[in-house]
């Protein structure tokens, strides 16, 4: 059914965000767990626990399609995440710096 719904909306503006999320797969789950835990958790709002269901929903949509947002923008400048760069200078024991940036004809 992902399938289906990928190749009849390959050129919608959520099936993009999704995209990028996926280039920048840790970042965004490195960013889901402070955001969430920051709002959820005692040393942040301290909602965890509390009778705000829906709210919680809310909040976690809200959270989604701003990183949906934030990574396509981000990736118009930008190759990979930082966390991602960071990963493979750790794997490469290399740093490429040139490679991170976009160049202009990719642009």
């Amino acid at each position: 059914m992902i399938k289906l719904l990928f190749q009849r909306y390959e050129n919608s503006a959520i099936i993009a965000g999704l995209k990028n999320m996926g280039k920048l797969s840790l970042t965004m789950y490195i960013l889901q767990s402070i955001i969430a835990t920051s709002i959820f958790y005692g040393y942040g709002l301290g909602l965890f626990g509390a009778d705000i269901f829906i709210w919680s929903i809310l909040i976690v949509i809200v959270i989604y399609l701003g990183q949906m947002y934030m990574s396509t923008l981000y990736l118009k400048h930008f190759r990979y995440g930082p966390l991602e760069y960071f990963l493979r200078i750790v794997t490469y024991m290399n740093v490429r710096k040139k490679k991170w940036v976009k160049s202009e004809r990719e642009k």
